[in-house]
C-alpha cells in the first residue's frame, strides 16, 4: 500500500446503497486526533487517506469504523508497490521528446515512475494517488 513517495494511501466510503450522509474527514479525525485533515480528501462517496506510515494504516484499521461513521464501511488500498498506475496521452507530437516531457512534469511537481512512448501515445506510469489524480486532471503543463 507504500507508494514511490512512502505515503499510504486508503479508500474510505460506506458499504449502504443510500451513501447520503457521506463518510466526512471529521468523523475520522474524531477518532483519530493525530491526523493531518490535509493528508485526506473527501470525494462524492468517501475520502482518500493519504498517511505517513504503516503504523497510522494500524490504527485505522483497529478502529471501530462502524461505530464512528455510524454506518458499515469498507476501507479499500488504492496503491501498493506492486501496482502502479498508468496516465495515457494520445497524439503527442513526436517533435516532443521524452526529456522535455520529463522536464515538464518535474515542474508541476509531479513524481512518476517511468515515460514511455508508443507511436504518438505517451504512457507515464505513477504510484500515488495524488500524483496520479493531479496528472488525469492538469495534463501535462507545457508552460
Amino acid at each position: 500500500m507504500k507508494n514511490s513517495s512512502g505515503l499510504v494511501s486508503l479508500y474510505v466510503t460506506s458499504c449502504e446503497k443510500d451513501l447520503s450522509p457521506k463518510v466526512t474527514v471529521n468523523q475520522l479525525k474524531g477518532a483519530m486526533p493525530n491526523l493531518d485533515p490535509s493528508s485526506t480528501v473527501e470525494t462524492d462517496f468517501g475520502l482518500i487517506v493519504n498517511l505517513a506510515n504503516d503504523k497510522d494504516v494500524q490504527k485505522i484499521l483497529k478502529l471501530d469504523l462502524a461505530k464512528v461513521f455510524g454506518k458499515p464501511v469498507q476501507v479499500v488500498p488504492l496503491f501498493s508497490g506492486h501496482f502502479k498506475k498508468i496516465v495515457s496521452f494520445k497524439d503527442v507530437p513526436w517533435c516532443i521528446r521524452n526529456e522535455e516531457l520529463e522536464i515538464c512534469l518535474m515542474k508541476q511537481g509531479i513524481h512518476f515512475g517511468k515515460l514511455s512512448r508508443e507511436k504518438s501515445t505517451v504512457f507515464i506510469e505513477l504510484s500515488d494517488f495524488p500524483n496520479y489524480h493531479r496528472l488525469r486532471e492538469e495534463g501535462i503543463n507545457f508552460l
